[in-house]
């Protein structure tokens, strides 16, 4: 079995595996936060054309 299972890793592994993980999420949030910008507006229309159809009438409602 490898040394992590008994958790004899050194503090520095640790840091190290730290700082990996939180680059990844780091350059995850940067790339996700512009894609989710853009297809916010067609992503909330849709969910408003689905939950109301124009059939039932005219929803009234205040955008963020």
């Amino acid at each position: 079995m490898t040394s992590s299972v008994f958790g004899k890793e050194s503090l520095v592994s640790h840091f190290e595996a730290l700082r990996k993980t939180l680059l990844k999420c780091i350059v995850a949030t940067a790339l996700g936060y512009p894609v989710g910008y853009w297809i916010t507006p067609d992503v909330i229309n849709q969910l408003i054309q689905w939950s109301f159809p124009e059939n039932i009438g005219k929803l009234h409602y205040f955008p963020p």
